[in-house]
Parts: C-alpha cells; structure tokens; sequence
C-alpha cells in the first residue's frame, strides 16, 4: 500500500508546507492540545462521522482520537534522544525515530486505534475491526498516505489535501480557490516566536536609543568643554 506519496517523497518534501496556521484539533485525545493543519482537521470531521454511521464508538476510550500532530524540531530532537537513551546506538536510534519527521509539517498524525503507540502491539492493532475500518476510510476515501511498519502514523500529503478539497469544492456554491490560511490560527509556538521576537526587537531598540543618549551625552561634554564651559575643579 505505498501508491499515495509520503510527505517525504514529495517534491517539496517535510519543510514544504507553512505552519503559520495550525489549529488546534477538536480530535485530540482527552486532556491534551494537539494542533495540525486546517486541511487534515476537515478529514478529522469527515472520518469521525464515517466512523461513527459504522457504530464505532469513537472518543470512547480515545479511540480514533490523535495521539500525536504537529512537533517542534525539540520535541523531535527530544524523542531521537530516548530513541538513542533506550538503544545505545545512533544507528539503531535513527531505525526507531526520524531526526527529521514530518509530523514537523502539523499534516500528520499518530491515532489511537485502541491499543499503545507502541511497536510491540503493531500485530494486535493490526488485527482490530477499527484498523481496518480507519484504513478504508484513510487511505481509499480521503487519500492519506500510511507508513508501513507504524499503522497508527497517517499522512495527509498533496493527494489527500486536493482530495479533500475538491470534496469541499463541490460541497460549496462559490468557484473561488480554497484558502486554508482563513481557516488557521497561529499555534503558541507560533506566537511565542512571534512574542520573543518583538520582545528582542523592542529591547534592542531600548539599547540603541540608551547609547544614543549617552553618546549625545558624551558629545554634549567635549563641546562645552572646548569652549571653557564647564568650571576646573580646583586641586
């Protein structure tokens, strides 16, 4: 099942698309705020009622909830390091988690399928009725690309954002091209970026107009000195 195209194997490949406009996912598992693209959100929706017209249960138990969306190159880094922690060998590390990964793109996700994110538990998730219902639906209807040796990790690349596009398209009275950056809100990371940066520029210029003065300050001295303004102490 490899004929719909990583994210990866994509021309533009992980760092392709923006992230200036992440929403947070109305499918997170319980407790947690997980954020991805406006675009998978929809496919969210769309399999959720799937799902449920089918009689599963979801949200029960977190199941066909996201367990993981969009991270942060640290986030990443901080899972590569367990990776290495657990096994003692980079190379091995590397064969468990990317250092790279394109959940860093917010248009993947790892969902629940009612059993651990874990490896050993790849043949018991395999074998549920929710596995395979998920898989129809993700991959056949709303073209996600699966990775095959982690059947909880789901991509929603070029095919499966057009796809859903022209299903909103068609959905819709209007012929203008849809635009995903309406539908987006910048995430924390975003606006703590954001934040920090105005907060550096802000503070730089406080230093630059500090030592403006004192060098207006310093000239102001030398000029009043030259012409005998300012009184000699007396020794």
């Amino acid at each position: 099942m490899t004929a719909i195209k990583r994210i990866k194997d994509q021309p533009g490949g992980v760092w392709a698309e923006s992230r200036g406009n992440l929403v947070a996912s109305e499918f997170s598992q319980s407790g947690r705020a997980i954020y991805i693209q406006p675009y998978l959100e929809e496919v969210m929706k769309r399999i959720s009622a799937d799902l449920e017209e089918q009689g599963f249960p979801v949200g029960q138990n977190d199941l066909f909830r996201i367990a993981s969306g969009f991270r942060t190159q640290e986030e990443q880094d901080e899972l590569w390091q367990r990776a290495l922690d657990k096994y003692g060998d980079p190379d091995i590390a590397d064969d468990f988690v990317a250092r790279v990964s394109a959940h860093q793109t917010g248009a993947v996700i790892d969902i629940n399928l009612g059993f651990p994110i874990k490896s050993e538990h790849i043949g018991q998730i395999r074998a549920t009725d929710a596995y395979t219902a998920w898989e129809d639906l993700a991959y056949n209807k709303y073209k996600m690309a699966p990775y095959d040796v982690e059947p909880w990790h789901w991509e929603c690349g070029d095919a499966c954002k057009e796809n859903i596009e022209e299903i909103l398209q068609g959905e819709s009275e209007s012929s203008q091209e849809f635009d995903w950056n309406k539908r987006g809100e910048k995430t924390p990371v975003e606006n703590t970026r954001r934040r920090a940066t105005k907060q550096r520029g802000t503070a730089g210029s406080a230093v630059l107009l500090g030592a403006a003065v004192l060098l207006s300050g310093a000239g102001a001295l030398l000029w009043m000195h030259k012409r005998g303004m300012l009184k000699r102490k007396r020794r």
